[in-house]
């Protein structure tokens, strides 16, 4: 009779704790959302000939947004935070915490822009543009 009454004790007292913890403890606790906003632009390169005619320019081939990446630093520009693509027509865009953040770019060969590095403040919500023009440096 001993053992059942214990058995029934701690029956009932796990039911109460189990009772006290749904009612006074979430079950899931809800972390605050990223918020975060965006950056993005467009990138020309050029040149891409060694001679391009007035009204008759190279095209810029796939290869050469793919050749080169936006790179996205901490403040301080020595924390890499993240890289974003550049499609093949030149458009880039990524999703970034708010914050301030320092993009310059992963360069190919002798590329230089003077649109890099540049310091750029991402807002909850909203598109921070930077356009970036690669001078590749061909004549």
């Amino acid at each position: 009779m001993k053992k059942l009454l214990l058995i029934f004790s701690l029956a009932i007292s796990v039911l109460l704790f189990t009772v006290f913890i749904a009612l006074f403890i979430p079950a899931t606790r809800t972390v605050d959302p990223v918020k975060e906003g965006f950056l993005a632009g467009s990138v020309s390169i050029g040149p891409i000939c060694p001679v391009e005619r007035e009204g008759v320019p190279c095209p810029v081939p796939p290869e050469a947004y793919a050749a080169r990446m936006i790179l996205v630093y901490l403040p301080g520009h020595k924390t890499l935070y993240g890289v974003a693509s550049i499609r093949s027509d030149g458009t880039y865009e990524i999703a970034l915490p708010v914050g301030e953040y320092v993009v310059d770019l992963q360069k190919n060969g002798i590329d230089r822009s003077a649109d890099v590095p540049a310091n750029v403040v991402i807002q909850e919500g909203k598109i921070t543009t930077l356009d970036i023009n690669i001078d590749t440096g061909i004549r």
